[in-house]
């Protein structure tokens, strides 16, 4: 899946700098084409074609306007900030693979055309529990996870048992990869109730 991606910022090196890094340090996970922009104008008639744009929010006249044709997010000198005005926002200073992560994380609502930004309220969370081993909780829990996510729903199979049995899955759904980073991330800022991890 290729991600058509944004980035409006009035410093033309920065940006220049994080494409070069994405095109010679970035691979797997999804494909992300990046488009320039230190001018509103040339971004206004090109919008419609992206999927994700990160702006300077100081250089939008009308930041709604942008939101209504891709998804919108802002750039942030603080690492802390986590949202403005209903908008994500995406920290300039940290490091680049983790900035470019944060953006595919933002993309990943193209295919469930919900966003992975705030928590669905329609979601569940089901519990499956055994007083001793060999119950086959493991294995209903696996064939419910599977059932849902070849529904198309996205699903979160988390197992606590020291030695889970892998082969109760068939390469269905994607890799804990994202989970991974939130949690990492929710380190970083000190295990505080800030982010995506919640």
């Amino acid at each position: 899946m290729i991600i058509r991606v944004g980035l409006l910022d009035r410093d033309e090196v920065y940006i220049s700098r994080l494409a070069n890094y994405y095109s010679t340090h970035i691979s797997g996970g999804a494909q992300l084409e990046l488009h320039l922009y230190t001018d509103a104008l040339a971004l206004k008639s090109q919008v419609r074609n992206l999927d994700v744009l990160v702006a300077d929010e100081s250089m939008l006249d009308d930041a709604e306007e942008y939101a209504q044709k891709t998804i919108l997010s802002f750039w942030s000198a603080d690492k802390h900030e986590i949202d403005r005005a209903g908008r994500p926002v995406i920290c300039r200073y940290q490091r680049a693979n983790e900035l470019f992560r944060q953006i595919q994380g933002l993309a990943a609502s193209l295919k469930n055309q919900g966003s992975n930004y705030k928590l669905n309220e329609t979601g569940r969370i089901i519990l499956f529990l055994a007083g001793s081993g060999g119950a086959g909780c493991s294995t209903a829990a696996a064939g419910c996870a599977s059932y849902f996510a070849k529904q198309g729903k996205g699903t979160i199979y988390f197992s606590m048992k020291q030695n889970e049995e892998k082969s109760l899955f068939h390469n269905i759904g994607r890799s804990m990869t994202d989970v991974r980073y939130e949690i990492a991330m929710w380190r970083q800022l000190g295990g505080t109730n800030i982010g995506q991890l919640q």
